[in-house]
């Protein structure tokens, strides 16, 4: 049986094709984890008054699903944006760390 027979082969290739294709799944699932460990290190940087609270995070979250949006550095910062906007996310008022800013 040659190495494409085997590859077609309905038994012995079946295990074949999906141990590809779970590897495969594996690296991409792997590099979406990244991209958006990036995206979310970028938005904490951009946004010092962020609180990192468990509800905050749950309403980004959901902000994220219920608007069918990925997570992504635009998408995170627009879901600030709009949930600051109407008040649903706590804020941290002594991490404003703007240019220039000083304490009272």
């Amino acid at each position: 049986m040659s190495a494409d027979e085997f590859y077609n082969d309905p038994v012995y290739g079946k295990s074949l094709r999906e141990a590809r294709n779970a590897h495969n799944d594996a690296v991409v699932q792997g590099q979406q984890f990244r991209d958006a460990s990036s995206a979310v290190e970028m938005f904490l940087t951009a946004n010092p008054m962020y609180a990192k609270t468990n509800d905050n995070r749950d309403a980004l979250l959901n902000w994220l699903e219920s608007h069918n949006r990925s997570l992504t550095i635009g998408n995170l910062q627009e879901a600030f944006d709009d949930l600051c906007s109407k008040g649903k996310l706590a804020l941290d008022p002594d991490r404003d760390a703007r240019y220039g800013a000083t304490r009272d």
